[in-house]
């Protein structure tokens, strides 16, 4: 296993000890005496001799470094020298775009682990079961647990002990109880699907154009009466919101797509809410809107929130940064801001809520973001490699509770009388086990000027932008799943 040490470490010990709990002998650096195995200590002799298979970590960072690509130039001479089929298993775990990988990984057929690392496995698991490799019976899952208690603390692990903890849910109390579907004629003018995407969303309300059918929670007759110059009613149906869903509506049909139009129905009425309110977004790469904070949103520094106690605290959303770089003997400083943002995905199941997940944007003026994706990406990894989950946490209860001026429901119009209440606080969900909490690391912005302030009510009118170095240590902070109460 061929990683790049210490950037993707914590990808290469999960991958190794998932490989080893199915039976797989696997030498990772990070994994030494694994199973009671005196693992090789030398590399070459592991790649050129040992090893049936060889496992290549892609990412920004192993692309780059000289050992992995010293590992990388091994594994190809041994794959020739025993003319091996599909010795060399690419795998890619970051956001490096294909046309740059190195030249030894070019027309390879690299599995994704993007999507997911437990989507990745399962498909890993399939090539190496097809490819035959021996597995051994020393490699269990027994075994991996006792080599895991024994590398740990003995402290830091679980513990039958209940906890709570916030997720990224935000209810929605109920839908309208009924839907409706209009009969509606464009003109050519509005044929290509573009076109009628924009129209659906310049309507006054939530809609959905599907087929020529405008399907929305709000009457339909009041999209009449506001585009009389290009709508034109045939007829009208009501249909309850259950057998809609349900896809028992003779219009839609299908179970899917019925529930695709519902959640299409959501966001539109959350972006309409969002704009009812100045609040700025910027197009993701799957054109999802995150929604971020800018200083003309609030007159506070740090903004206020209750915790999952009901402690009021307070939280900033926006910041300053600097950075530092050295050139031509020279040391020079560019200042940039971080906002943080939003971006909510309506489910209907397990839980009728909005999902959200939480994002990093950044600007040099405070107002306009970064179009360079991969710079962004780049700066988020390192700038927000020490904000642990409360970081998170905290700032997303605080932006829902600006969004909902703060308080504990607020509304999104679905009509002129039909709307959904939204809760600003998130679900709470209870776990029978907890876990002894290690101690936290030092932090890397300690020491700098960090005005928060998360704990006390009297830094309203503080400085609540601070200025902190950007150091190299890399993080992924881009999605969210549970947010605890501890920090993981």
């Amino acid at each position: 296993m061929s990683h790049a040490n210490p950037e993707d470490n914590e990808f290469a010990l999960w991958l190794s000890l998932q490989l080893a709990k199915e039976g797989y002998p696997v030498w990772c650096d990070l994994t030494k005496l694994l199973c009671g195995e005196m693992f090789w200590d030398d590399i070459q002799d592991a790649i050129g001799n040992r090893a049936i298979k060889f496992i290549f970590a892609v990412s920004r960072h192993s692309n780059e470094k000289e050992g992995t690509k010293n590992e990388l130039q091994c594994a190809v001479t041994t794959e020739k020298k025993h003319k091996l089929n599909d010795f060399i298993l690419p795998v890619a775990i970051g956001d490096l775009p294909v046309d740059q990988y190195y030249i030894l990984l070019q027309r390879r057929n690299v599995r994704s682990f993007r999507e997911g690392w437990p989507q990745g496995l399962a498909r890993l698991l399939d090539k190496l079961e097809k490819d035959g490799v021996p597995k051994k019976l020393n490699f269990n899952p027994e075994n991996v647990s006792r080599w895991w208690r024994e590398q740990f603390h003995k402290d830091q692990r679980e513990v039958e002990e209940p906890e709570t903890y916030l997720s990224n849910y935000f209810r929605i109390a109920g839908l309208p109880e009924n839907l409706f579907l209009h009969r509606v004629y464009l003109p050519i003018s509005h044929s290509s699907e573009s076109r009628r995407r924009e129209y659906a969303r310049s309507l006054p309300y939530p809609a959905v154009l599907h087929g020529d059918h405008i399907i929305s929670f709000a009457d339909t007759d009041t999209f009449s009466k506001e585009n009389s110059d290009i709508l034109y009613e045939k007829s009208k149906i009501s249909v309850s919101t259950r057998d809609f869903m349900a896809g028992r509506s003779p219009q839609v049909p299908h179970f899917d797509i019925a529930r695709n139009i519902v959640n299409n129905i959501l966001t539109m009425a959350w972006d309409n809410h969002m704009k009812g309110k100045a609040v700025p977004y910027y197009e993701m790469a799957d054109r999802g809107r995150c929604y971020y904070f800018m200083e003309k949103l609030s007159p506070m520094k740090q903004l206020p929130f209750k915790d999952l106690d009901g402690k009021k605290k307070r939280k900033a959303l926006l910041g300053i940064s600097t950075r530092k770089s050295f050139k031509n003997n020279e040391i020079t400083s560019a200042m940039r801001f971080w906002h943080f943002g939003i971006q909510a995905k309506p489910i209907l199941s397990p839980a009728l809520a909005y999902a959200m997940r939480y994002h990093v944007l950044f600007s040099d003026d405070g107002t306009t973001i970064w179009q360079d994706k991969d710079m962004m990406h780049r700066t988020r990894r390192s700038l927000c490699a020490d904000w642990w989950n409360d970081d998170w946490r905290d700032r997303l209860l605080a932006f829902m509770n600006l969004i909902g001026s703060g308080d504990e429901t607020f509304r999104l119009a679905m009509g002129p009388d039909v709307w959904i209440e939204v809760a600003s606080f998130p679900e709470v969900f209870r776990s029978p086990v907890s876990y002894r909490q290690p101690e936290k690391p030092l932090r890397l912005d300690e020491g700098v000027v960090d005005l928060d302030a998360e704990n006390s009510e009297e830094m309203e009118d503080e400085e609540g932008l601070y200025t902190e170095e950007e150091t190299g240590t890399q993080g992924d902070t881009e999605s969210l799943g549970v947010s605890g109460e501890k920090d993981v």
